[in-house]
């Protein structure tokens, strides 16, 4: 028997959950999205899948349902009116909201928690989630590295995971305005900067050695490097994951 799924919520990492499980396999038809009810004929125009504005619709249709929604969107939807006799498992992606409170909210024991990243769209996200049954796994291992945490770490896999792809995309571009500081054109720069930390991320391995291959004695990448010590980027990076850390937990 096919498993079918629920999404709660339609937003950028909604979306992506979506077409990711449409990449992987997942039938359309297997899929039942619920939404704000102001937005059920926009959101049946874009997918191609059922669309509710009532939670409970879903909760029966699926036996798998994703809260990929704010807490406290969630907690509103939960006081309308959850049935909290419903079988489905829920799989939350909300930050800050514990499995205690999840279970106070929806009156299931079938909880799991999990933090991906946006890239599960194209399945090569990365996805930290608590324990689960091997159905559920399967489906985190569909869309990307998929690792069991437990409940006390799922917060650091959202600063170090969840908010990488934007650290990553603001030094990428940081590394494209020096390019252009140099002369080259917004495009050229754009098409340097990715390309260049693209091969490096193909590449793979211990990037420390590869840094400290590249960069000879006495050569310019060497002195680069020193000047990226200087101003103490590992530390900025540190900085940048720990305040990240220090909102969510």
């Amino acid at each position: 028997m096919r498993l079918k799924l629920g999404i709660v919520g339609a937003g950028h990492l909604g979306s992506a959950l979506y077409r990711g499980l449409l990449r992987s396999g997942t039938p359309p038809e297997d899929i039942i999205l619920c939404v704000r009810p102001e937005t059920v004929g926009d959101c049946a125009e874009r997918f191609r899948s059922p669309v509710t504005g009532d939670i409970n619709e879903a909760a029966a249709f699926a036996g798998v349902v994703f809260l990929v929604t704010r807490a406290a969107q969630f907690e509103q939807i939960a006081e309308r009116g959850l049935d909290k006799s419903a079988a489905c498992t829920f799989v939350s992606f909300m930050a800050g909201v514990t499995l205690a409170r999840l279970g106070e909210l929806t009156g299931s024991a079938e909880l799991v928690r999990a933090m991906p990243s946006l890239a599960i769209e194209s399945q090569d996200g990365i996805i930290g989630y608590t324990h689960c049954d091997a159905r559920i796994a399967g489906i985190f291992e569909s869309l990307g590295y998929a690792f069991e945490v437990g409940e006390s770490d799922i917060e650091k896999v959202t600063a170090f995971s969840g908010c990488g792809p934007g650290f990553a995309a603001y030094i990428i571009d940081a590394f494209s305005r020096a390019g252009q500081s140099l002369g080259f054109s917004v495009s050229q720069a754009d098409i340097i900067a990715t390309n260049t930390f693209a091969a490096v991320c193909r590449r793979g391995g211990d990037y420390a050695s590869l840094a400290e291959a590249v960069a000879t004695p006495g050569g310019a990448t060497e002195q680069g490097i020193l000047r990226l010590r200087n101003y103490n980027v590992e530390d900025a990076l540190k900085a940048a994951v720990a305040a990240a850390y220090d909102k969510v937990k």
